[in-house]
């Protein structure tokens, strides 16, 4: 062994000297042992550090809209702009009702005409009827969501926006109320393309949302609805934008347990 082969193979030597430093400095740190061949553990141990640390970057670079407010009377959702910016160093911009109304009747019909094909690429459309306190979607409402949607994307990009956390009541169906009323399939648009949208002015859930993306695990606004004693799961539903990479999952894990339940007895799909 020559000094030169060793020092190119040396790869725990400067283990105890960067261990050292950052124990003086009161860095935390972590130390990941294995041989680095395919299939090795350690490589998944590194890339779950390096999908944090992604993760942590991306919430402390980004920008998330407050628009509107707090749905009134939920006091788990109330957040202090300034809390969240000292400890997570995301920046909360808050934003007026008006600036979204304004980009909404601005959105011109080219813009609009390509969302509603958008919207038919990736949503399958309810039929009438299918779900009872759901109205007929007709060409009105179908172009009122386009439109919305148009206004949004011009938002986010006029103001750089991560992410959006909103709510807003309106009153008599005044141009602010039917804005608001039409958000929901542009928020999912946006959620699905890594602009996390969270309802009800519910910030810290919003800031969830945006690590879960950055983690390649989705996430959507949800909530609990019912618990099964005798099959032990949870029912939950989404309220507001969805998250399609979820209903990817979901879709992937229905196929992988319809596989299983197939191989033989004693296996089952749920």
């Amino acid at each position: 062994m020559t000094t030169a082969e060793w020092l190119a193979n040396c790869s725990a030597c400067c283990v105890p000297e960067l261990a050292g430093a950052f124990t003086r400095a009161r860095i935390p740190y972590r130390t990941v042992t294995g041989t680095l061949v395919d299939g090795d553990p350690a490589w998944d141990v590194l890339r779950e550090w390096l999908d944090a640390a992604h993760a942590v970057r991306s919430l402390r670079s980004s920008r998330i809209g407050f628009l509107g407010h707090t749905y009134p009377g939920m006091l788990d959702l109330y957040s202090d702009f300034t809390q969240v910016h000292a400890q997570t160093g995301a920046h909360v911009e808050v934003l007026e009702i008006d600036d979204l109304v304004e980009r909404v009747e601005s959105a011109d019909a080219a813009a609009i005409e390509r969302k509603g094909e958008e919207i038919r690429r990736t949503f399958d459309l309810a039929e009438a009827g299918i779900d009872p306190i759901a109205v007929e979607i007709t060409p009105e409402i179908f172009e009122w969501s386009a439109r919305v949607a148009v206004g949004l994307d011009r938002l986010v990009e006029d103001f750089e926006l991560d992410g959006l956390t909103y709510y807003y009541r309106g009153r008599g169906g005044n141009i602010a109320e039917r804005v608001a009323a039409g958000l929901i399939v542009g928020n999912s648009l946006l959620t699905a393309r890594g602009v996390p949208a969270s309802g009800e002015g519910d910030l810290k859930t919003n800031l969830g949302m945006l690590l879960l993306d950055r983690l390649g695990a989705g996430g959507s606004y949800t909530e609990f609805y019912a618990l099964d004693f005798e099959d032990e799961f949870v029912l939950m539903g989404h309220d507001g934008p969805g998250h399609l990479a979820i209903a990817e999952v979901a879709r992937s894990l229905a196929r992988s347990s319809s596989t299983t339940a197939r191989r033989g007895p004693g296996c089952r799909s749920r």
